[in-house]
């Protein structure tokens, strides 16, 4: 039958990639693991704001604290009002089609005409693309995190920006702020580019959004207070997050203070600020080029902004669950992998296996540790990233 032909149904890939995601959700309740513990703090944010109560630093969350913004904690609400175990099972199933429509969205800004490719290849690039990110796929889902919620939204604003669709540019953009400040790399990028009105409107539903969730405390003082204790959250983890030589730092800056063997010279927080800055000021230079070389391009603003993505878990100390956000990059990648060079061949198939090959129930414990010590991901990154760069300068996209 052509519907579960490989060969003739485009879709067969993303209904084998979603397949894993069904059976994974049966095996982690099956062995009592599932749990989605970020997803709980989400939830239980959203029951107190509808309540129009506290959401920061309360004792009885114990570790898991809510650390995001009042915004984020509104829009959970639909899933606080099921049962937690009901919601559990629903927001697994909605992320599941969040995460399988990161890749269609991103294959489709990759290459436009997508349905006039050959099913059996469309196919095979969603599964190496599966294949590859799934360990992150899995991580997240475990987790109840929302990594990939971000993802769409950037591969959305970065839709509409091409299809000149400034409101919604600001809209996306804003709104996923309010979820994890990462969006705030676009900020500078539409800047540069001089993109007036997509900035225009990303500042007009910031401030309307700021005000949602006045409608929940109906209190300003209350509201306040709570953006207040957000900004504290934030503070306390940008200061918890600065040791550079810490097993968990996968970020550009530590990767190159320790390779370098430079750490001994960082031993003041002036120190490591003003190495921070000269790394960013050296990226952003490398940004503005791969800018210039690209300004007589079409749709040039796909690889633009996979390599802002990419550099998001660079960055930012937030663990290995950003790493997802290169999966436009692998996309990208993929699709040109037959015209790579040998070297580049080798370069991407490496970058891919540190990305994604980090698995701990294959490597065991002791193994797994050594490669988040060495920052095996993210030279992975680094070398995708620099296929890319690659990829501009070569004026191929």
């Amino acid at each position: 039958m052509d519907l579960f032909s490989f060969k003739k149904n485009p879709w067969m890939g993303f209904a084998l990639v979603g397949l894993v995601f069904l059976l994974f959700m049966l095996a982690e309740i099956i062995n009592g693991r599932f749990w989605l513990p970020d997803f709980e703090v989400y939830y239980k944010a959203a029951a107190r704001i509808l309540q129009g109560q506290n959401l920061y630093r309360i004792d009885a969350d114990g570790f898991y604290l809510f650390k995001y913004s009042p915004v984020s904690a509104v829009l959970f609400i639909p899933f606080s009002l099921l049962p937690f175990g009901i919601s559990k099972v629903v927001y697994w199933l909605f992320y599941s089609l969040v995460m399988l429509a990161c890749i269609y969205v991103a294959m489709h800004l990759v290459n436009p005409g997508l349905k006039l490719e050959k099913p059996f290849r469309v196919n095979l690039l969603v599964l190496l693309t599966g294949l590859i990110v799934m360990v992150h796929f899995l991580r997240e889902l475990h987790l109840g995190q929302v990594t990939f919620i971000l993802l769409i939204l950037y591969l959305l604003a970065i839709r509409c920006l091409i299809n000149s669709k400034p409101g919604a540019v600001g809209f996306l953009i804003a709104i996923s702020i309010f979820i994890k400040p990462f969006g705030l790399i676009f900020l500078p990028y539409l800047l540069y580019n001089r993109k007036w009105k997509e900035l225009l409107y990303f500042v007009i539903y910031t401030v309307i959004l700021t005000l949602v969730p006045l409608l929940f405390y109906r209190s300003i003082g209350l509201t306040i207070d709570q953006y207040g204790a957000w900004f504290h959250e934030v503070v306390v983890e940008l200061g918890n997050k600065q040791e550079f030589s810490l097993p968990a730092n996968q970020t550009i800056f530590s990767v190159i203070a320790r390779y370098a063997f430079v750490g001994g010279l960082l031993t003041t927080p002036v120190r490591f600020m003003a190495f921070q800055f000269i790394i960013l000021v050296l990226l952003a230079l490398l940004v503005m080029l791969l800018i210039r070389k690209g300004r007589e391009m079409s749709r040039r603003e796909v690889l633009e902004s996979a390599f802002l993505m990419a550099l998001i878990p660079l960055l930012a100390f937030s663990g290995e669950n950003s790493f997802c956000l290169l999966l436009p990059a692998i996309v990208m990648i993929l699709f040109a992998f037959g015209d790579l060079s040998i070297s580049l061949k080798i370069m991407a198939a490496i970058g891919f296996l540190f990305l994604g090959g980090n698995i701990y129930d294959l490597w065991g414990a002791e193994l797994t540790a050594w490669f988040d010590k060495i920052s095996l991901i993210t030279f992975g990154a680094v070398f995708l990233c620099y296929i890319l760069a690659r990829f501009r300068f070569g004026k191929k996209c």
